[in-house]
């Protein structure tokens, strides 16, 4: 059996603050999102992803628990905004293809 798509699941944050620089972002959302689980990776495309980030966890239960908990949680100033993505992280689509548990 393979892992599906709902064992992993990716967040799209909004209403980032672009003021302040993407390092600090980044790192900043990492402290306040590995408080609910395992995040397989932060995607910030500065040109493409102003004030936006896709945030991956390992699993659904984690990616809806960040989302319940921070959803209007002030971040540098802003608002987060959260939602499901409905975009396909490349990690996620590479460990599906990868793993398998017998």
């Amino acid at each position: 059996m393979s892992i599906t798509n709902k064992q992993l699941h990716t967040l799209y944050v909004s209403n980032l603050n672009d003021q302040v620089n993407q390092s600090t972002l980044k790192q900043n959302l990492y402290i306040l999102f590995i408080t609910y689980g395992d995040i397989i990776e932060i995607n910030m495309d500065k040109k493409k992803l102003r004030g936006q980030a896709f945030i991956a966890f390992n699993n659904v239960d984690s990616a809806n628990l960040a989302k319940r908990s921070l959803n209007g949680t002030e971040f540098f100033g802003k608002s987060l905004k959260i939602e499901v993505s409905n975009q396909e992280n490349k990690k996620i689509e590479e460990l599906q293809k990868s793993i398998t548990i017998n």
